[in-house]
């Protein structure tokens, strides 16, 4: 199978422009050889398959092919089918079709480019240079990004209003243990005096009984 060619020993050279659409109208089957297909008429009295048959080992050993129905393959490239002359089940017939299948891999190899060039442009274009569209949305992203970063400096700022209060309660907090203790003092001291009186009254009436 010839596939690619030396630029320097062709002449009127042209772009294949089959591909994708191409492709898509062909339907790859299984199937099985009957080994009813021959090149001269059957002899008489033999049966199918037909020992005479392109495909009788084939059909004998029932093998499982893959391939395409030429009758469809014609609807879409029908450039690339042939009729010949030939035998199915013992009758003569001009249109036994058959294809050169060379010219798939090629509508194949157009009909990835083809797919590529679609995901390139839902992709924005690839390596294509930024559009109006795509500049807008940078700009609109850089306008967000402002607004987040002004939304965030308020955020601080309230931020450190609640530290800085926060802090003073703390203080005034860490105040209120030593007043307490202040206040606790002065109970005690006023506990003392009250001792020391209760405590001379006795005193007192003992002298009185010696006098």
């Amino acid at each position: 199978m010839k596939i690619a060619a030396d630029e320097r020993i062709t002449y009127d050279t042209f772009p294949y422009d089959f591909g994708l659409a191409e492709i898509l109208q062909l339907l790859p089957l299984v199937y099985k050889y009957k080994g009813n297909d021959t090149n001269t008429q059957p002899s008489s009295g033999a049966t199918v398959p037909y020992q005479s048959s392109p495909h009788y080992s084939q059909a004998v050993s029932k093998t499982t092919e893959v391939g395409l129905n030429l009758q469809q393959v014609e609807q879409a490239v029908e450039n690339y089918v042939v009729k010949r002359k030939g035998y199915i089940d013992g009758m003569l017939v001009t249109d036994l079709r058959e294809i050169d299948t060379e010219p798939l891999l090629f509508m194949l190899v157009n009909a990835v480019r083809e797919l590529a060039q679609r995901l390139d442009a839902l992709d924005g274009g690839g390596n294509s240079e930024p559009t109006g569209d795509t500049d807008g949305r940078a700009e609109q992203r850089d306008e967000e990004g402002h607004a987040e970063q002004h939304s965030s400096e308020g955020t601080g700022g309230r931020a450190s209003g609640k530290e800085r209060g926060t802090k003073a309660a703390g203080g005034s907090r860490a105040a209120e243990p030593g007043a307490a203790a202040g206040k606790s003092g002065k109970r005690a001291s006023g506990r003392a005096k009250v001792g020391n009186l209760s405590g001379a009254a006795p005193k007192r009436s003992a002298n009185r009984r010696k006098s």
